[in-house]
């Protein structure tokens, strides 16, 4: 049953004379004694409604952090396009140094490149390394001739496995970190709640632009 349902539930059985009582037996609400039946029935209903109200009018999952101590403000500062950067091809990044953004497995294998090794996170099912080459490309065809000698290491994620929200969410918090221990400069390294090291990068401004596991 959800959220909803239960809150009828209980409503519906408060409207019958033995409800209360019930709730009183089971510890589960305090009463005045000298208070009438009728009183302490309209006392919890109001509760019940003053808490769904809230919960609704501040977001359930605020509400909820807020009441048990664990609503925190961010430090850090984000560029608007940093969840775009991360999960799709970045094209303001320049050919020469790889693929730009992308750190979504399924937008990276999209290109074409040599995938020369793949390493597994050690703790972040789905999270991975890859060593890989560009083509190298003639200049009047236009065909892939070759692979660029130099490699290349990206990050990726398997979306299927740790969703972007949560990927970005996760690189939130390492950024938080470091700005919380005043280590958020152009390039900084900080640790999510899981327990994970993150790597990434700030702009001029010190916004973050970007981040991804380090192992």
């Amino acid at each position: 049953m959800n959220g909803g349902g239960q809150l009828k539930d209980i409503i519906n059985r408060l409207r019958n004379s033995k409800a209360e009582e019930d709730l009183v037996a089971k510890g589960a609400v305090e009463i005045d004694k000298r208070k009438t039946q009728a009183e302490i029935r309209e006392g919890v209903l109001k509760n019940i409604e003053e808490s769904k109200t809230a919960r609704e009018a501040s977001n359930y999952k605020e509400f909820a952090e807020f009441e048990n101590g664990f609503k925190r403000v961010s430090k850090a500062k984000f560029v608007d396009n940093l969840e775009e950067h991360i999960s799709k091809i970045d094209p303001t990044v320049p050919r020469r140094r790889g693929i730009g953004g992308a750190h979504n497995k399924v937008e990276f294998e999209k290109n074409t490149v040599n995938i020369v090794n793949r390493v597994e996170h050690p703790t972040m099912r789905g999270v991975e390394k890859v060593t890989y080459q560009i083509p190298s490309v003639d200049g009047q065809s236009g065909e892939i001739t070759g692979w660029k000698a130099k490699t290349m290491d990206k990050t990726i994620y398997a979306p299927e496995i740790i969703p972007t929200e949560k990927y970005i969410n996760l690189g939130k918090e390492a950024a938080n970190d470091a700005a919380s221990k005043g280590q958020l400069g152009r390039e900084w390294t900080g640790i999510d709640s899981e327990g994970n090291v993150w790597r990434g990068y700030t702009d001029e401004n010190g916004n973050v632009t970007s981040f991804f596991p380090e192992f």
